[in-house]
Parts: structure tokens; C-alpha cells; sequence
């Protein structure tokens, strides 16, 4: 934006090569810092559903867990491995994986 205002200052003023340098700067930056079109950067990553087993282990809980014991290693894990509070969203993702595997059954 200053670089566009500094185009129009010097336009004003009648030095017409400074304001198309300016405008040229200008509109080259604003083209590089976009990042291309919307949506590009964005890749969906389709994760393998988890088996019992590999659920249990993440939640580090036994096969006889009743469901108060998951909910329970769920809310601990997540507390650490939350992005809000330090962690990661894949490894959050892996826990609400984990969680609903093992709460909503086969």
C-alpha cells in the first residue's frame, strides 16, 4: 500500500517516472505475496482408519477399558496434544480418531 501512495504522491507531483517505478514495484509485490490462486496450497489427507488395536495403544488404554476410562485417557491426552495449548493438529486428529473408534464401536 505506502508504495502505491508514494505512485500517487509522485504523480501529483509531476516526476511520472518515479510513480510508474513505484506502481511497477507495487503491483510486482502485491503479486508474489498472494501466494497463486486460492485454494492451491491447501492437500486433504485421507488417514487409514484405525483398528482396535492401534486405538488402544494411542490412548494407551487395556482391551477390558470401560467407556469411562477412554473419555477419560482422551481428555488427558488432548489436554497436552490440543493445538491451542502446544500440540499439533495431527496428532489431535489422531486422538479423535482413536476416541470415537473405540466409543462408537465396529
Amino acid at each position: 500500500m505506502a508504495l502505491f501512495a508514494a505512485a500517487a504522491f509522485w504523480g501529483v507531483r509531476g516526476a511520472w517516472g518515479k510513480a510508474l517505478v513505484l506502481l511497477t514495484l507495487g503491483a510486482g509485490l502485491a503479486l508474489t505475496t498472494r501466494g497463486g490462486p486460492r485454494g492451491s496450497s491447501k492437500q486433504t489427507v485421507r488417514a487409514e482408519p484405525l483398528g482396535l488395536k492401534e486405538a488402544r495403544d494411542l490412548l494407551g488404554v487395556s482391551d477390558t477399558a470401560s467407556r469411562a476410562e477412554i473419555r477419560e485417557a482422551y481428555n488427558r491426552l488432548m489436554r497436552m496434544a490440543h493445538p491451542d495449548h502446544g500440540g499439533t493438529a495431527g496428532l489431535a486428529a489422531q486422538l479423535n480418531a482413536a476416541r470415537d473408534r473405540l466409543l462408537k464401536g465396529p
